[in-house]
């Protein structure tokens, strides 16, 4: 966006490292917008939405559940522990990545990776868990964990899950493999993805 460097949107510590540039270089620091950087194509920010998800993303992990339309962070206000910044989503969003990576390397301990993705109670999950009731308290927003889904199961099978938490059916009628999400529990805000198409 055009305003997405101007103050309001940094975090202190944006604000901290822009002064420093400004004291120790003695220059100024302006901004020029030249549109949007093309892998995120005619990228639409939502104003409003009816739910989030919070779900790891090389743009932003916060998504509008209707549209799919990314939010950049900055459009939320702070989530950390301290009222300033981003640090919990952040922090999350990187073990995320990372193990995510290793996983798909698939050369070190596979199924404790796949198990961190896809089981609602591992530690990286319950860390992301923990960051969407913070952006749903900040924003009074809904907002849902999206879980990993990759199992050797036939379409009938993945489709016949319940939620892991409570149980609930939470399969939405209709979905395919290539939807976004199949699965979303309103009583435990956790959506997931079909993990097949045959």
């Amino acid at each position: 966006e055009k305003d997405s460097y101007k103050d309001k949107n940094a975090t202190k510590y944006t604000k901290r490292s822009k002064q420093r540039i400004i004291e120790e270089l003695n220059c100024e620091i302006s901004y020029q917008y030249v549109g949007m950087a093309p892998e995120f194509g005619k990228t639409i920010i939502p104003t409003q939405s009816e739910f989030f998800i919070l779900k790891a993303s090389s743009f932003s992990p916060i998504v509008d559940g209707v549209t799919l339309d990314q939010i950049p962070l900055y459009k939320i206000p702070y989530t950390n522990h301290d009222g300033i910044g981003y640090d919990n989503i952040n922090f999350w969003e990187n073990n995320y990545n990372r193990i995510e990576g290793l996983w798909f390397n698939g050369s070190v301990a596979e199924k404790w990776m796949q198990n961190q993705l896809q089981n609602h109670k591992s530690s990286l999950n319950q860390q992301g868990i923990e960051c969407a009731k913070k952006i749903e308290e900040v924003t009074k927003v809904p907002t849902y964990y999206f879980l990993f889904n990759y199992r050797a199961w036939g379409r009938k099978k993945d489709q016949a899950r319940k939620c892991p938490n409570c149980g609930g059916d939470w399969f939405i009628e209709g979905s395919t493999f290539n939807h976004f999400y199949a699965f979303k529990c309103d009583n435990c805000h956790l959506i997931s993805e079909l993990s097949s198409n045959k």
